[in-house]
This record gives structure tokens, C-alpha cells and sequence, in this order.
């Protein structure tokens, strides 16, 4: 699968022995430092965000709606005929209520038209191809760029500190990763960078849970990031 050229690739590919290493050195630098500037703007701005009136945060969605329109028309062949054929431009959305004038697009619409969704080379460096869970039927696979990690992931902490969580916080992850070879019969691994266990969840059974409390508990997470079904 075609991953792109981030950090946060990088370091998600290094061997295990190596991050443990790297870990011991890095462990001693506050985790929002080690993810960079553009994750301390991201999350700023975020925390920001939360204190806006409803009128700012309209401005705001309608002005990133303009950019993203503006965006996939002009560097897009689907978007572009697809904007045309309902006799619209990106300059021509005045409200967030203009986007109904836009049609929708489903599965199937990806599926036949991907490349010409792109924005950018498949080729580009900065792009990865991922796909869906796949749990409402066959998995979706699509391109993004990697730039998208420090917004996402500053959103997503700012989201986590309503419930106390900070930057460097122990959690324990058993969602949405790959763990093809087993350590001590368990399906897991160790992120020094990021301080927690991250566990594997398809070979997971109610049996294989068991046994990996122990690893869990020597870390004592403070939370847990875990799919729903999987924690009931």
C-alpha cells in the first residue's frame, strides 16, 4: 500500500527494537514539541475554535466551503463537470444552505471516477492511499495527503482535553491497526514516542482479551481509545 513521506509514517514504520531506543531519548521532550509546530497551531486554533460565537463558526464553515469548492474545480476534471452541470460556480455559493444545488456523490461514484477526483499525482510523495474499516461492506480505498495529520490530529486532542486528556497522557489503543506478528502471544505493541500499548483488534476474542490486561496494566493508561463495539 502506498504510504507517503511524513514523519508520522516514519516513525509508525521504524522497527520495534529501534522505537524503544529512539524512545528512551525522545520520552524526555514534551510530546507537543516532538509533533511540531503545526500540530501546536492546529491545536490552538482549535481551543480557539470552541469559544467562537455561532456567526464566526458560519463565516468560517462557508469560507472553507469556497476554498474546497474552489479547490476541487479547479484542479479536478470530475468536480469541474460535475459543478457545470448544475449551472453552478464556486464564486456562486453565498450560504452554507447553496451547497444543496450540489449533487452527492456515493461509493460507486469513487469507485468509477477516482482518478479524476484526484488533485494531485498518485505519485506525489506526500499522498497516501487508505482505505475504510470495510464494516458496511467492501472496503473504500482513496488517496489523501499527509498534511492532514497535524490538523486532524490537533483536533482531536483539543477534542480529548473536554474529557482531561493531554498531549503525553498514557492510553491504551485497541482500534484500527495492523499487528502481523504476535509478542508473548499477544497481538500488541508499545509506543514510546506516544506512550501507549496499541493492540491489534482482528484476532481479538474474548480469550486473547484476557491475557492482554497484563501489558495494560503496567502502563496504567489513564484512557482508552477503542472501538465501541469492541469495549461491550
Amino acid at each position: 500500500m502506498k504510504r507517503a513521506f511524513s514523519k508520522k509514517n516514519l516513525w509508525e514504520n521504524t522497527p520495534a527494537g529501534l522505537k524503544r531506543l529512539l524512545g528512551a531519548g525522545l520520552s524526555v521532550v514534551p510530546l507537543p514539541y516532538l509533533l511540531g509546530g503545526e500540530f501546536r497551531r492546529w491545536r490552538q486554533f482549535a481551543a480557539e475554535a470552541d469559544r467562537w460565537d455561532a456567526e464566526r463558526i458560519r463565516e468560517y464553515q462557508l469560507a472553507e466551503l469556497r476554498r474546497l469548492l474552489t479547490l476541487a474545480y479547479e484542479k479536478t476534471e470530475y468536480y469541474r463537470q460535475t459543478v457545470r452541470s448544475v449551472g453552478c460556480q464556486p464564486g456562486d455559493l453565498k450560504s452554507l444552505e447553496d451547497l444543496q444545488r450540489l449533487p452527492t456523490i456515493d461509493k460507486v461514484s469513487v469507485r468509477e471516477n477516482w482518478e479524476r477526483m484526484l488533485t494531485r499525482p498518485i505519485t506525489d510523495r506526500n499522498v497516501d492511499l487508505v482505505t475504510s474499516g470495510g464494516t458496511s461492506g467492501e472496503p473504500m480505498r482513496f488517496y489523501m495527503g499527509s498534511s492532514r495529520h497535524a490538523p486532524e490530529f490537533g483536533h482531536l486532542t483539543n477534542c480529548w482535553s473536554r474529557a482531561g486528556y493531554q498531549p503525553g497522557d498514557v492510553f491504551a489503543v485497541l482500534r484500527g491497526r495492523v499487528i502481523a506478528k504476535p509478542t508473548d502471544g499477544m497481538y500488541y505493541q508499545y509506543d514510546p514516542l506516544f506512550r501507549y500499548p496499541y493492540y491489534s483488534t482482528f484476532p481479538m476474542s474474548p480469550a486473547a482479551l484476557r491475557p492482554s490486561l497484563a501489558p495494560m496494566n503496567r502502563v496504567q493508561p489513564k484512557f482508552l481509545h477503542v472501538y465501541p463495539s469492541l469495549l461491550f
